[in-house]
């Protein structure tokens, strides 16, 4: 009998595992694509004759879709299923990554780029759902802590191997290198992941909020290339006019708006909002800014990216057990107190070594601010709208990141070259910009241990 309870148990914690995993390298195939890349923006700028501004090109409109998709991905995933939504965004994403590989211009590349975004929209906004359904909700942040480190881990190991990959074979073979990934995750969630219910929550033009960053990537790009704006502009505001028109004459989108538009809610998209400008600002600009001011090429750059990994890491499931358990509020001082002694690095003391010191900051700061909203985010939002109110949560993130990508392109685009003085000068104002609202955001958010809403 006891024998029999043990075999159980042991099934049963094996099938958690199985489904944890597949889960977990979905939910990674966004981030370690964009590790793979970042080492070659410079190599591909050369080999598509664009100026390294205009990879922003790539890097804003992928920001943008996933940010469009990842609010519609949740609402689908609500209706559908989360599993089926997860299975055919990682479904797509290796079929857009094929074709990404396969892109003969600059334009058939950011195009994939974007279908790579819908699909992983549809693989973020259900990835963190799906947790609820094979995990205990009291050890949210536990679970989350290990999601969130196979996605650092995953990156960490992106940084070099995309410089590796790039130097053995050519910028295709990064996007071809998810493949195997995919399937991975495909056929462990085909046979561990447990089917939802569906059709449990209505389908609303909330769902569809983040449709109006597409335009509004295409603004920022004409500035960055200064072009005219105004057909963009225009597209912005019907845009924009015609969500806020669909969504006031719905009373169904508003209802289902209140149930995740509390105080925790929009502090934790706040926070989680500027601290991807800071993440993505600061990654789009290191490529050719360390290359000119250290001397430091892809292959080393990969290296200090992947000690920023390390550190996310192994800091995440320590964080996510701790919050589980205790106070917030030295967790929080933590953070801030690291995430300002990189800024003040980056701007005032850079070398090699600095460099090192401030990339072990931002790993620390990055995943213990990510882990606190998200944490918070997951336990507020209620269980028949989680994977919408997900989807919300991570528009936000890939808003801030489109926003990174921006602020950083058009600094930069102000000098005829990359400089010293121009990297400079976006860590100032990521510094000045940033910095304040993130404190500011985690101080509000309460301390104490937050409740899972039923």
């Amino acid at each position: 009998m006891c024998s029999s309870k043990s075999e159980s148990a042991t099934g049963a914690n094996l099938t958690l595992v199985l489904a944890i995993l597949a889960i977990a390298i979905g939910y990674m195939l966004n981030p370690v694509n964009g590790s793979l890349v970042v080492t070659a923006y410079p190599t591909m700028a050369d080999y598509f004759q664009v100026p390294y501004a205009h990879m922003s090109t790539m890097i804003m409109l992928f920001m943008a879709a996933t940010a469009a998709a990842q609010p519609l991905s949740g609402g689908l995933g609500d209706i559908f299923g989360r599993k089926n939504v997860f299975l055919l965004g990682v479904l797509g994403f290796m079929v857009a990554s094929v074709f990404a590989g396969l892109a003969g211009s600059f334009v058939m590349l950011v195009f994939w780029r974007m279908a790579q975004a819908v699909f992983s929209g549809l693989i973020l906004a259900n990835g963190v759902a799906l947790v609820a359904l094979v995990a205990p909700r009291e050890r949210a942040g536990s679970y989350l802590g290990v999601l969130n480190s196979a996605m650092t881990g995953a990156a960490a190991l992106g940084f070099p191997a995309g410089g590796m990959i790039l130097h053995a074979f050519d910028w295709h073979m990064l996007f071809w290198i998810n493949i195997p990934f995919g399937l991975a995750s495909l056929l462990l969630g085909i046979f561990y992941l447990p089917g939802d219910k569906s059709g449990t929550a209505k389908f609303t033009s909330l769902s569809f909020i983040g449709l109006p960053l597409v335009p509004l990537a295409f603004v920022l790009q004409a500035i960055i290339r200064r072009e005219s704006t105004l057909p963009y502009l225009v597209l912005l505001f019907l845009a924009v006019a015609i969500w806020l028109y669909s969504f006031l004459r719905s009373n169904s989108s508003r209802a289902q708006l209140a149930t995740i538009n509390n105080r925790q809610f929009n502090l934790s998209c706040i926070a989680t909002f500027f601290t991807a400008i800071v993440q993505f600002g600061i990654i789009f600009t290191m490529p050719a800014w360390i290359l000119v001011s250290l001397g430091i090429g892809t292959g080393l750059l990969g290296v200090y990216f992947m000690i920023s990994s390390v550190c996310m890491l192994v800091i995440s499931p320590i964080v996510g057990r701790y919050l589980d358990n205790h106070d917030a509020r030295w967790v929080k001082l933590l953070a801030l107190t690291v995430m300002l002694a990189e800024l003040l690095i980056l701007l005032l003391a850079l070398n090699t070594l600095s460099l090192a010191v401030a990339m072990v900051f931002h790993g620390l700061a990055l995943a213990i601010i990510y882990l606190l909203a998200q944490r918070s985010a997951f336990l507020v939002a209620p269980s028949q709208s989680q994977a919408l109110a997900m989807g919300l949560f991570s528009s936000f993130r890939a808003f801030g990141s489109l926003l990174g990508n921006a602020l950083a392109a058009v600094i930069l685009a102000q000098y005829a070259e990359v400089t010293a003085e121009a990297g400079r000068e976006v860590m100032f104002y990521i510094a000045v910009l940033c910095f304040w609202p993130i404190a500011l955001a985690l101080v509000l958010l309460t301390s104490n241990k937050a409740e899972a809403k039923p």
